[in-house]
């Protein structure tokens, strides 16, 4: 008997069904989950329709479509947490840990403000980047919200991969006939200053090839954690995400996905004869495009280090930690950084002097240490949860989320390493609705235990 329905938390109890109506979960779609579907579809296209809403000198800070998508759904959820009488960014009662990074974000922003003397224009416009990251993160409170409903949380799944498969298939497509496709859309945009000379790499909407191979890392990890659960339906997507990802050519794309999927080989209740299928399915696969991506990598110089690309990424890490270093506790401030690296390194122009190489190593550098722990901390209770979740459930379906989140969770940090990923608006939006679908799961799973007349009863 599954144990979570869609209106009611059962459990068996003295070899009789027991039925505790909790609170009543919405059969039907809601404006709220509407927008949240909307958002989730819009997520890698929203980068094409944008306008400048306040720029500096140095960078242009744009308003996308997603971001008024977003806007709507913080307003939509508010008046829900009203309506049902909750507090809006609390997580069983007490503030989220996104509040307190936020608030010790805002601290370190106001700080530095003084300290690197910006004025209020740089001041705000420092602090619009903050309120947007802030404004995704209403992804997770949302999914927290509606993931107590698994039947909604399918729906949003199924949304989610709807709009990747799109993405990744318009990028097949314009990775073959459509070269320096950036180019195509901004004709007078400025070579290796606003975008990079890419030739055949898979850019698609979010024009990126290092940002397109770790949003479709998400897809291929989550198919791939369905199909090693037992539903074999899911391989067919995963090979159109591996297809897409190769042909990304990134280097931290790639070693991202090969460290989810490694996590994924370890993962309990999944299928270890159906991982060699898979690692014997992607050998074939690559062997067979290789004819296609040798001269491609040999050109671009994808199989050494001693590329600029890469030598840029080990710049900025030791960047990275020289600024630690001066400034271990508040670090530069929130999108400082543009503004302030002329302390510690030449002035670079464009989009590109307000980040580093890998943004898991920007969140010491402009929170400091104590805000890098709190991030940590995020991270660490999105794998408490989907352990929590794998414990209880006893649908293929769940567990094979639960195991996915983890995996996606993994690639993300190890592609954080290389290039922007977390902080990266639609990527950032899609893992703040994938741990917050899994906070909600595991939040009705632990209130289900709770009620139930001994701990092992309980189940999803």
């Amino acid at each position: 008997m599954s144990l979570l329905s869609s209106s009611y938390l059962q459990w068996p109890a003295q070899r009789q069904e027991r039925a505790i109506p909790l609170r009543p979960l919405r059969q039907r779609p809601q404006f709220l989950e509407i927008i949240l579907l909307m958002g989730l579809v819009a997520m890698p296209i929203a980068r094409l329709f944008q306008f400048t809403l306040t720029a500096t000198s140095i960078k242009k800070a744009p308003v996308t479509v997603l971001d008024i998508i977003v806007l709507l759904l913080t307003i939509s959820y508010i008046l829900r947490c009203f309506r049902e009488s909750t507090i809006p960014f609390f997580r069983q009662r007490f503030p989220d840990l996104i509040i307190l990074f936020t608030a010790w974000a805002i601290i370190s922003l106001l700080y530095n403000s003084g300290y690197f003397g910006l004025d209020h224009s740089r001041l705000i416009f420092s602090g619009l980047y903050l309120a947007r990251w802030f404004e995704y993160s209403v992804f997770y409170f949302v999914g927290l919200l509606v993931g107590r409903n698994w039947i909604f949380t399918k729906t949003a799944m199924t949304f989610l991969l709807m709009g990747q498969f799109l993405f990744a298939g318009f990028g097949i497509i314009q990775s073959i006939f459509l070269p320096n496709f950036a180019f195509i859309l901004h004709p007078h945009a400025i070579a290796y200053i606003d975008y990079d000379v890419q030739g055949h790499r898979l850019v698609s909407t979010i024009l990126d090839p290092n940002v397109a191979a770790a949003y479709i890392t998400i897809g291929a990890l989550l198919c791939l954690a369905m199909y090693l659960s037992g539903m074999k339906k899911y391989i067919y997507l995963f090979l159109i995400f591996l297809t897409a990802l190769i042909m990304t050519l990134s280097r931290g794309g790639v070693l991202g996905f090969i460290v989810g999927a490694g996590i994924l080989t370890i993962r309990p209740r999944l299928s270890r004869r159906k991982t060699f299928i898979i690692i014997a399915m992607a050998a074939a696969l690559i062997l067979a495009m290789l004819p296609w991506l040798l001269p491609i990598m040999i050109h671009r110089n994808r199989l050494t280090i001693s590329d600029p690309s890469a030598q840029s990424r080990i710049h900025d890490w030791r960047l990275a930690e020289r600024i630690i270093v001066a400034n271990p506790v508040l670090g530069v401030g929130f999108n400082t950084f543009g503004f302030v690296m002329k302390r510690y390194t030449s002035q670079v122009v464009g989009n590109s002097s307000f980040g580093l190489a890998g943004d898991l190593l920007l969140f010491p550098v402009l929170t400091g240490i104590p805000g890098f722990c709190i991030y940590l901390a995020i991270l660490w209770r999105v794998r408490q949860d989907c352990n929590f979740i794998i414990g209880l459930a006893q649908s293929r379906y769940l567990t094979g989320l639960a195991n996915g989140i983890i995996a996606v969770l993994c690639a993300a940090v190890t592609s954080a390493l290389f290039c922007n990923v977390l902080t990266y608006p639609e990527i950032a939006g899609t893992l703040f609705c994938l741990w917050g679908l899994a906070g909600g799961l595991a939040d009705q799973g632990r209130r289900a235990r709770s009620l139930a007349p001994h701990p092992s009863a309980a189940r999803i």
